[in-house]
């Protein structure tokens, strides 16, 4: 009897461990090389692979494919159906959300008799899928642990009052966006280790969702995180309904705002873009509250002493912590005006907000730092639901008003790139070079991806050379006729910032000296010079003319 149970004891830990890890994936293999190599003939195969990959947090799985019964191309192997089409708005989890990048690659082998002669090449592409993650395996074990001891304090609590301390409590750990490393660049997205460890440069939205999911999934909450083309949030279960939860938006600093926290769809329909319609999307497949959980007079607050932590969290909290003004970039946020490079807000609306209603600092910040080319469905929105957009990039940041925003000007798309300093091409310095007959020291060139309209008229902040620091510049573009035209002058701040209003893009430049504007140098010397010889000849015919009246005279 005891062998008995010893066995299924055995069998019982052995299948723990079986589910724990991850069941292989049940896929045909070949061996190779001495190798085992999995296939991934389609999209569904190669799908299987990297879930069970994520899964089990490995970084590199081997594939083989047979080229005849492959289903899909390179470009779409090479990052793996961007996450196996992962933008079809799919409900994720943390494991998920803690892939930051998905990259697989086969080719054929050659092949080598006994005696090293090469015989051909492999009838299948064999290589790698590779992943890389967030949080490793030890981050996210070391994460748990804290995890473990902030849900022990609401061990008794209701889930409403579990979600609320766990959101205030990532609110009170957590600092909003980008800061930049020793070495010019921003750092990967941190994930859950970097958030409760304070070990952070980059949080962005997605380090607050995915830091939020991890703790409702090891608390037992029902959850998940869903995203648009901008920003990513959470999804929670109370009693069979769903509500939303934005922390980026909401961080208060110390405490979660309520307008943010658990929110139905009359809050959450903003979040959609275009014909981008996650929240649609979700309540067609669930129970979705239609209004907020703290709208209804049933239901009320939890006092602050179950819902928020006693006091902030001690930990590593002196490295490099963005300003806490501002939200991280990349989502769909109402936030407070900030002009800093360094601490860039969140995304997009966050409700449908009437006129009469509506917050002054409603806006759309998208996170360029990833790629600068801005979807038309961003502007639309906001000329829509009458909101700012804010476009945040490495070094600049663009503004757009709500009332500049012109349904004409919204093309498909909008490349927002800048280019400062030594990143402008060398064509654009030679324009600028010739238009004002100086040397390229003299002036500080920047210039546009963009060139023309603008959707609107924009406030944009470049981070320029810190020897302008303080120093009060002139501002010019060139014309279509290579000409400076004059654009105003404002004053460089300590963060080696400068903020100018344009409805177009163009060459531009900062010089510390006045330039006459609208002429060439050039053609100004031309000008004066025809000048001078038409004075110089009337003065001429006049003295000749004078000279000879007194002969006549006779």
């Amino acid at each position: 009897m005891k062998k008995l149970l010893a066995a299924v004891l055995a069998i019982t830990i052995f299948l723990s461990l079986t589910v724990t890890a991850g069941a292989a994936p049940q896929l045909p293999t070949k061996d190779f090389e001495g190798n085992t190599y999995y296939c991934v003939n389609t999209k569904a195969q190669y799908t299987s692979l990297v879930n069970y990959a994520i899964n089990n947090l490995l970084e590199e799985v081997l594939i083989y494919r047979e080229p005849d019964k492959t289903e899909y191309d390179n470009s779409w192997s090479n990052d793996v159906g961007n996450f196996c089409d992962y933008k079809n708005y799919r409900e994720l989890t943390f494991l998920d959300y803690n892939t930051n990048v998905v990259s697989g690659y086969a080719d054929t082998k050659p092949i080598f008799d006994e005696y090293n002669c090469y015989v051909g090449h492999t009838a299948e592409d064999y290589g790698k899928l590779q992943i890389e993650y967030n949080d490793s395996k030890e981050e996210i074990k070391q994460a748990e642990a804290i995890i473990k001891n902030v849900l022990a304090k609401v061990s008794g609590k209701s889930t409403v009052e579990k979600i609320q301390y766990i959101v205030n409590y990532v609110c009170s750990v957590t600092e909003s966006g980008s800061t930049r490393l020793p070495d010019g660049g921003y750092d990967l997205i941190n994930g859950v280790y970097d958030v409760l460890t304070g070990h952070r440069t980059n949080v962005v939205c997605t380090s607050y969702a995915v830091t939020l999911q991890k703790f409702f999934e090891m608390a037992g909450i029902d959850a998940v995180m869903i995203h648009n083309v901008a920003h990513i949030w959470n999804m929670v279960c109370i009693d069979g309904v769903w509500y939303g939860i934005d922390a980026t938006a909401g961080d208060e600093g110390s405490t979660m705002s309520d307008r943010y926290m658990l929110m139905g769809y009359d809050g959450l329909r903003g979040f959609d873009i275009g014909d981008k319609t996650p929240v649609a999307t979700f309540k067609a497949r669930h129970t979705l509250a239609d209004k907020g959980y703290f709208s209804s007079s049933s239901n009320t607050t939890p006092s602050s002493s179950s819902s928020t932590p006693a006091s902030k969290p001690s930990g590593n909290q002196t490295n490099t912590t963005p300003n806490k003004n501002s939200s991280a970039v990349g989502s769909t946020t109402s936030s407070e005006n900030n002009s800093s490079l360094e601490n860039s807000s969140e995304t997009g609306s966050v409700e449908n907000i009437t006129e009469d209603k509506k917050p002054e600092s409603a806006k759309i910040t998208v996170n360029l730092t990833e790629g600068a080319v801005v979807s038309a469905d961003v502007f639309k929105s906001a000329l829509e639901k009458g909101e700012e957009v804010s476009l945040v990039g490495d070094g600049f940041v663009w503004k757009f008003s709500a009332d500049s925003i012109k349904d004409a000007n919204i093309s498909e798309s909008f490349n927002a790139e800048v280019y400062v300093g030594d990143a402008v091409s060398k064509e654009a310095v030679e324009a600028i070079k010739q238009a004002t007959e100086s040397k390229t020291e003299e002036v500080y060139p920047f210039s546009f991806s963009h060139h023309g309209k603008l959707p609107g008229e924009a406030e944009i902040t470049i981070e320029v050379k810190p020897e302008l620091k303080g120093k009060t510049v002139y501002i010019y573009y060139l014309n279509d006729k290579n000409e400076p035209v004059a654009a105003g002058k404002g004053v460089v701040t300590e963060d080696n910032t400068l903020t100018f209003t344009t409805d177009h893009c163009s060459v531009w430049f900062l010089s510390q000296d006045k330039i006459d504007s609208g002429f060439p140098l050039t053609a100004v010397l031309i000008i004066v010079g025809v000048v001078l010889l038409l004075a110089a000849g009337g003065v001429t015919a006049f003295l000749l003319i004078k000279r000879k009246k007194p002969i006549l005279e006779k």
